[in-house]
């Protein structure tokens, strides 16, 4: 009887597995693939057009027709239906939330410590400001980039906080100040150019850290003075390369004047229709001729400094 039994139990599993296979058999010859079921797509096209608009670049218009593409020309099937446009905008929010609760489990990593980076840009008359943090282990986060009306402390830090506060409300049913405490707590140091208004911003950036710190630490009334001062000072490093760029874009209007008054008639006629000095163009001519990652375009030395710096030991410039 009990064999019995057994054979049941061991047929039943086989024809499970046998509907299983008939299951997978009609995916595998069906041309279309199933992309939209229960009212929602499914979570691979969703994964699939977010990692292709945010990670490879390709335009929310045409990711459409990539994923279509790709598809067919790799296995021949197509999918049964695409989002629109409307639908992929929602993702990129979508996106964007979940972005948010990955880099707020990353910083509130109780083993980890993080630099904060900031820097402005300007593009059509409007000026946007971006904010990076970067881990003990050199892994850097985007923490997000905004529009600001001006580039004055007290709105850059604003901005900051909001972004801060958007990321502590990233994750439903948690004490916001909790996990904005522990943000915070987690920055330890600062990188960022000498301008006077960064400066001001890591000031107020340290006294709202102060603040916040006995809400981090459950033991914080346990700890003494001494150590309270050392948890609540920022370390702020400042970039010098600014200085040597602006030393140079002043030494070459002195070697162009130079130029001039030492020619006859105030300019070489055989020289290339240029406001830069002709030492200036002949040095990046041979950087461009003789160095690996020399440029001879005006931005090149950018390029150079961004390559130096992904090379070299990060560990070294911040606190750990």
């Amino acid at each position: 009887m009990h064999k019995i039994e057994n054979l049941k139990l061991e047929i039943n599993e086989k024809d499970q597995e046998l509907k299983n296979l008939q299951a997978t058999n009609v995916i595998l010859t069906d041309p279309q693939i199933v992309s939209y079921s229960e009212g929602k797509y499914t979570n691979e096209i969703r994964e699939t057009i977010m990692y292709l608009i945010t990670e490879c670049g390709v335009s929310q218009t045409k990711v459409n027709r990539v994923i279509q593409t790709v598809l067919h020309n790799l296995t021949g099937k197509t999918l049964s239906r695409l989002p629109s446009a409307g639908v992929k905008s929602r993702l990129m929010i979508e996106a964007k939330m979940i972005a948010n609760r990955h880099l707020l489990e990353t910083l509130t990593d109780e083993n980890m410590n993080f630099t904060l980076h900031q820097d402005g840009t300007s593009k059509h008359h409007r000026q946007f400001e971006s904010f990076q943090v970067t881990r003990n282990d050199c892994k850097s986060f985007s923490a997000g980039i905004v529009e600001v009306g001006k580039g004055d402390a007290a709105t850059l830090f604003d901005s900051f906080t909001t972004l801060l506060s958007d990321l502590a409300d990233s994750i439903s049913g948690t004490d916001k100040r909790k996990n904005l405490s522990k943000i915070v707590a987690a920055i330890i140091a600062s990188m960022s150019d000498q301008g006077s208004v960064n400066h001001v911003f890591n000031q107020r950036f340290e006294e709202f850290r102060q603040d916040l710190l006995p809400t981090a630490f459950d033991n914080w009334e346990t700890l003494s003075l001494y150590e309270q001062q050392c948890l609540g000072k920022l370390f702020s490093f400042f970039c010098k390369m600014h200085l040597f760029v602006n030393f140079a874009s002043e030494i070459d209007k002195c070697l162009a004047q130079f130029e001039q008054s030492v020619v006859a008639d105030g300019r070489n006629p055989f020289a290339f229709s240029s406001t830069e000095s002709g030492i200036t163009r002949l040095v990046r001519t041979a950087c461009k001729a003789f160095s690996l990652t020399g440029d001879e375009n005006r931005n090149g030395g950018d390029v150079q400094r961004k390559n130096v710096v992904n090379n070299v030991d990060k560990s070294s410039l911040w606190a750990p």
